[in-house]
């Protein structure tokens, strides 16, 4: 139950900052597109649409997780529960809130130096689903 609350949480928190990100207001509402890809087996499209965020600077710990950790969500079409983050080749716990959201702590050692690295989702119990990919930029840290 409080891991349920604690997902609900974090997943509250990336749809607040998409919201804030698009430049949608308490004016305006976010318009989606109605309908979706589905793929011949009946599966939706699977695809990488975002991160949030898609960088940070060296040692920064961004969305703060009670742990240390840093969050970071991946937002997409097509994700499923058993999907897995993998940052810079690690395995990340996952939780997935649903078919376009996931998350997953990154631990503070996986953002210590700058440079570009690989994001992957992937889900190990069907590899027939198609492992996706992004780049998360870390930048120098401030001065």
């Amino acid at each position: 139950m409080r891991a349920e609350k604690a997902r609900a949480a974090v997943a509250g928190a990336f749809a607040a900052i998409l919201l804030a990100a698009s430049g949608c207001g308490d004016r305006e509402q976010p318009r989606i597109a109605p309908g979706r890809i589905v793929r011949a087996d009946g599966r939706p499209e699977r695809s990488l649409l975002a991160l949030v965020p898609p960088q940070a600077r060296a040692g920064e710990i961004f969305q703060r997780q009670p742990d240390g950790r840093a969050a970071l969500a991946v937002l997409g079409t097509g994700l499923t529960p058993g999907d897995v983050i993998h940052f810079a080749g690690r395995a990340l716990p996952t939780a997935a809130a649903n078919s376009r959201l996931l998350t997953a702590a990154i631990p503070p050692e996986l953002l210590a130096r700058a440079g570009d690295v690989e994001v992957t989702v992937s889900n190990p119990n069907d590899p027939s689903q198609r492992a996706l990919h992004a780049t998360f930029r870390i930048l120098a840290a401030a001065p």
